[in-house]
């Protein structure tokens, strides 16, 4: 058992933040009893793409400041980076339009490059990949990890645990998705590689969050919530408590459970009930197989779940060719015909790679035939049972 904090906060105001955040690390222990005076800091945000601050994509810089400063009053040597998520942007653009170039500037803060360096191999277990992890990760004393709260397409959020995949270098990650596809797969990796790598402490910026089709092509969601920790599943196990994410609906949580992880937060701060976000809307990934799993026994779920999935679409009247998609697509499953990109969808492995990179939401998620009249049966049922109330 650990301690999870709650802290709420709604603003990026430095003022309020620099203090929200102290309570919040106060609450688990105090930064002192995470960093050392002379220690090398690693602070590792979510800088999935060169997407400026108001879309509440990446790491809020400001909340990355407030960050900074307090790991300086412990003695700490900071420094910045990650690996983003391989869109056709250069690292400078991301660093420049995230805010992160401007900040590091202004707080004398050194930006590291996570693909320049080689990387280290790790062995997982359950006839997982060879799992290679950024040599500069290892440069430092401790990392520091700083997730946005958002909804995701294929894991159904990312907070804790999906962050540390920036420290897996450049494409690797799009590999991984070719080797495992599904959800359940997928995050036993995330989940391998976060015991293997785990930081020292986790800080959420929870304050504008992400819900509906995250973690690029959602609605923002003002949360007003900072979260902090030591064990990144337990603050995921909070976080999806906050967001309301049941555990059938969680691959997350079923991946770290298989690997024997037990988890019992203490919560400390704010309590659930105050906590928790009235609402909050999940990826549309995830209304078919919500009724499928409540509904269905579990020999027909596995049977059916391909007919209902959802499919990924080209917006044509969006897409601008910028081609992201069609070089990071796993599968190699879309193509180019004239001045348009098309989905394979006999190809398609639906990791959502395509969804998740896309800076411009060009990437549609469609229901298949099937999944929409299981949808319209549901909101004619809903309709009904209102009616007899």
């Amino acid at each position: 058992m650990s301690k999870v904090s709650i802290v709420k906060c709604s603003t990026y105001s430095q003022n309020v933040l620099f203090d929200a955040v102290k309570h919040s690390v106060g609450l688990v222990g105090g930064i002192d009893a995470f960093v050392k005076s002379g220690e090398k800091v690693l602070l590792k945000p979510n800088l999935l793409m060169a997407a400026v601050p108001e879309k509440g994509i990446t790491t809020h810089p400001e909340f990355i400041r407030a960050v900074i400063r307090l790991v300086k009053t412990a003695g700490g040597v900071v420094s910045l980076g990650d690996s983003y998520g391989g869109t056709s942007d250069s690292v400078d653009k991301v660093w420049g339009d995230t805010g992160m170039l401007k900040l590091a500037q202004e707080e004398g803060v050194e930006l590291v490059k996570l693909e320049t360096s080689g990387v280290r191999e790790f062995k997982l277990s359950n006839g997982l990949p060879e799992l290679y992890v950024s040599n500069t990760v290892f440069e430092f004393d401790k990392v520091i990890s700083l997730p946005k709260l958002k909804t995701h397409a294929l894991t159904t959020f990312t907070c804790a645990v999906k962050n540390m995949y920036g420290v897996i270098p450049g494409v690797r990650k799009s590999d991984y998705h070719r080797f495992l596809p599904s959800p359940d797969e997928f995050c036993v990796l995330l989940s391998e590689l976060v015991i293997k790598i785990p930081p020292v402490l986790t800080i959420v910026d929870g304050i504008i969050g992400m819900e509906g089709d995250g973690p690029s092509a959602g609605i923002l969601r003002e949360c007003g919530l900072i979260l902090a920790g030591s064990s990144v599943f337990e603050i995921d196990e909070v976080t999806a408590r906050i967001m309301g994410v049941p555990d059938e609906l969680n691959p997350m949580k079923k991946a770290y459970m298989s690997l024997g992880v037990n988890i019992s937060p203490e919560i400390v701060g704010e309590t659930m009930e105050s906590a928790k976000i009235p609402g909050f809307v999940l990826p549309s990934t995830k209304s078919v197989q919500s009724i499928l799993l409540t509904y269905l026994p579990k020999w027909l779920q596995k049977m059916l779940m391909r007919m209902f999935r959802m499919h990924m679409k080209i917006n044509t009247k969006k897409c601008v060719l910028c081609m992201t998609c069609y070089k990071r697509c796993p599968k190699n499953a879309i193509t180019k015909n004239r001045k348009k990109l098309k989905i394979n969808l006999n190809t398609c492995v639906s990791c959502m790679c395509c969804h998740e990179l896309c800076k411009y939401k060009a990437v549609d998620l469609e229901y298949t035939l099937f999944a929409r009249v299981l949808l319209k049966i549901k909101s004619f049922g809903k309709i009904n049972s209102n009616k007899k109330k």
